[in-house]
């Protein structure tokens, strides 16, 4: 497939006033009603709009979170699922994937020279009830996403013995399913779309970290561009893949060298990575954050030294977003009707500097930035968008530790 670079004028990307976006600081939404809750963090931003977060009673032992759901404007407290659970991911339904939180490592001496680790054990939570997905014979499962036909993927040891490797799983109405391996040992998913496709993860016969694509009891190898491994990170609806490949130019198992792809039809293809003139460092790398169900694709081109640029892939052409002024800046997710979110650095200033303006959360739209608006001078991120685009869920503060709504006015 052809492909083609598209760099655009600074001029051309103004960056207007953001007043058709109100936000909403959610940690003092929180704050405001729940004045005890601390350690707030967002589980995730549903298709419909709706944000969904977890949260500590202030003077407890630290093991149970509750979970508050914030949607229409309305906050509704959900309750807990219970003691020592963590809450990892929910679908449009409010379902959520739940699993046991493993306890802190001991800091002091231990007996038997062997720290110990017990059981992790995942769960099903919906309207108060806790369902337990099993495993595949051994004493760990690890949940990693749901859809919203309520599938669960993730992975579990095959028996208890020590050093079993894990094995994929799907699990959907009570039962779970062994999802194999590409011949190696090991497996384990990254997400799974509505029809029931899953990427992944296993190693093969050979002992090579490939991608993989399982739909209808197969797993498929993705392959990849003449290197020894392949890394997939997201799909859509319509089974596009996108991911990292080594090269075979490149390190043998290091992606810091690799480039971005996309795969579909059983086909893998490269995008090409930007032409960033003046930033220092090695040759860039391209690396790919999300996929529409249009096929277009968001990312970052980045150089050795951890400097890049946003790119939009589509119709077969690479589009430099561009920044606020600053060096850098980050493309995290796309919506259906092609408005990208992410960060950006602003005019150059010391990391030190208490005011610091960088990064600033950002929407690309229709050719045009805007910078959306925040209450607080700390770095924040835009990190996730809902299909219609009329949400965008973002976090701020270093580390991030509020949790930000922009809702379309």
């Amino acid at each position: 497939m052809a492909v083609a670079l598209v760099s655009v004028a600074a001029s051309s990307w103004a960056s207007p006033p953001a007043r058709s976006w109100s936000l909403t600081n959610l940690v003092k939404v929180a704050r405001h009603r729940y004045p005890a809750y601390v350690g707030i963090r967002a589980v995730g931003l549903t298709n419909s709009g709706a944000v969904y977060w977890t949260a500590y009673r202030q003077y407890t032992d630290g093991k149970t979170l509750e979970v508050f759901r914030w949607k229409s404007g309305r906050l509704s407290d959900l309750g807990s699922p219970g003691p020592g659970l963590g809450v990892y991911a929910v679908n449009g339904r409010g379902q959520f994937v739940v699993e046991t939180m493993p306890p802190p490592v001991p800091t002091g001496p231990v007996s038997s020279g062997v720290i110990p680790w017990p059981d992790i054990h995942a769960y099903l939570w919906q309207q108060g009830k806790l369902t337990p997905l099993g495993s595949l014979g051994g004493s760990h499962t690890f949940a990693q996403a749901i859809n919203d036909r309520g599938q669960v993927v993730g992975s579990s040891d095959l028996s208890k013995s020590a050093r079993v490797p894990l094995h994929a799983f799907l699990w959907q109405n009570g039962k779970m399913t062994d999802l194999g391996t590409l011949g190696g040992s090991y497996s384990e998913p990254t997400a799974i779309n509505d029809r029931g496709q899953i990427i992944g993860t296993s190693l093969t016969a050979s002992r090579r970290l490939h991608g993989f694509i399982w739909e209808h009891g197969k797993m498929t190898d993705l392959g990849t561009l003449g290197g020894s491994e392949t890394r997939p990170v997201a799909l859509n609806e319509h089974g596009q893949v996108i991911g990292q490949s080594t090269t075979p130019n490149g390190t043998a198992h290091h992606f810091d060298d690799g480039v971005a792809f996309v795969w579909q039809n059983g086909k893998m293809t490269r995008l090409p990575t930007l032409d960033l003139h003046g930033y220092p460092g090695m040759s860039p790398r391209s690396v790919p954050s999300a996929i529409n169900d249009r096929g277009e694709i968001v990312g970052i081109s980045e150089t050795s030294d951890a400097a890049g640029r946003a790119f939009l892939w589509q119709d077969g052409r690479m589009v430099d977003l561009g920044t606020l002024g600053g060096r850098s800046s980050h493309a995290a997710a796309i919506d259906d009707r092609g408005d990208v979110v992410g960060w950006s650095d602003t005019k150059l200033v010391p990391w030190t500097a208490e005011q610091a303006p960088r990064p600033r959360p950002v929407l690309w739209q229709d050719g045009v930035k805007v910078e959306l608006p925040v209450d607080y001078p700390s770095p924040t991120e835009a990190t996730t968008i809902t299909p219609s685009g009329n949400e965008i869920l973002g976090a701020g503060g270093w580390p991030p530790h509020q949790a930000l709504l922009w809702i379309r006015s």
